[in-house]
């Protein structure tokens, strides 16, 4: 009798631990995966938001799939160190496609290849992408290096986002962020600057033509 008694305690104590393991692996819309946090990391997606940019948390996100084209990008934060802010002023229009990638599990939206242009050139920048987010809000993350005619040659992260709607993306927003500096001969940059642009009507309409 004994026996059978340690044993249904044990069991017992083994049932409360799993119990407990699995509420630890839950994470909350506001949380981020740990394949996020490898591309950016939490200190700068709270600099993100504290100036500024909508970034969506959880492991739930929406399909975010299609052609988009932003026609009224506007600057709404600049580069601290710029010699002319373009805070206000108009940038150019650009298109982005998104292309989910993970074919072994159709739920799973976290992984993206992005492509991204200017509208009116022919030539594209390919990067891939990890998507956070809940329900139709998600946030794109992606690291590049850049590299400018000047001899500039940063490491940005870059985060893309916004809300998947039948006609687009509505508040579209996109930042970039200085992670590394590997030069910088005009003192423009500095580690941890921040650039937001938004789309002025507020959505990136959806497309066919890429």
């Amino acid at each position: 009798m004994k026996r059978i008694v340690n044993l249904g305690t044990l069991l017992l104590i083994l049932f409360t631990f799993s119990c407990k393991d699995g509420s630890k692996n839950k994470v909350t819309p506001n949380q981020f995966s740990q394949k996020v946090l490898n591309v950016a990391s939490q200190k700068i997606i709270d600099d993100l938001k504290a100036q500024g940019m909508p970034v969506y948390g959880g492991t739930t996100e929406p399909l975010v799939q299609g052609i988009f084209q932003m026609q009224s990008l506007v600057f709404v934060k600049d580069w601290a160190a710029s010699s002319i802010s373009r805070v206000g002023a108009k940038a150019d229009a650009t298109k982005m496609q998104f292309v989910a990638v993970d074919f072994i599990d159709p739920s799973d939206h976290e992984t993206v290849d992005i492509y991204f242009k200017l509208a009116t050139s022919s030539n594209a920048t390919f990067w891939k992408g990890t998507v956070s987010g809940n329900g139709n809000l998600f946030t794109a993350f992606t690291e590049v290096l850049a590299q400018y005619s000047d001899g500039t040659s940063l490491v940005l992260i870059i985060a893309i986002s916004g809300e998947i709607t039948p006609d687009g993306i509505k508040d579209y927003h996109f930042a970039q962020y200085v992670k590394e500096i590997s030069n910088d001969p005009k003192k423009v940059f500095s580690v941890g600057s921040i650039v937001i642009l938004k789309e002025e009507d507020s959505l990136a309409e959806k497309t066919s033509v890429f």
